[in-house]
């Protein structure tokens, strides 16, 4: 599939209570990033995700954590996230991959379980 759908950003991943892992995305309101923030929404009936949308009434930039109470769970997400858009992530300055995620999503998931 073709990306032409960038956002631009801030992406963290990490161990997080009650669930065990919390997806954050911080990103610019620009077209795209509407456009993400409603997939986001609709992910939340669908597919039955935990989210808390932050900075709600902020015209620049929204904020969202997502709780994944498994890694299949987190694994779906994150294939549909990554085949609509692209995220750039500022504080590191790159674009970041889907496999970088999923790697560290597993290793969370493993520290989780032992």
């Amino acid at each position: 599939m073709k990306k032409e759908n960038s956002v631009q950003g801030i992406l963290n991943i990490c161990k997080s209570s009650p669930y065990p892992i919390l997806l954050e995305l911080i990103f610019i309101n620009d077209a795209n990033g509407l456009g993400l923030k409603e997939i986001i929404r609709k992910w939340v009936n669908e597919k039955n995700l935990s989210v808390a949308f932050k900075d709600e009434h902020s015209d620049l930039t929204t904020s969202v954590d997502m709780y994944f109470p498994n890694q299949g769970l987190f694994i779906i997400v994150v294939n549909n996230l990554f085949d609509n858009y692209t995220f750039y992530d500022e504080r590191e300055k790159t674009i970041i991959e889907k496999q970088r995620l999923v790697s560290e999503a597993k290793k969370i998931f493993i520290a989780v379980d032992t």
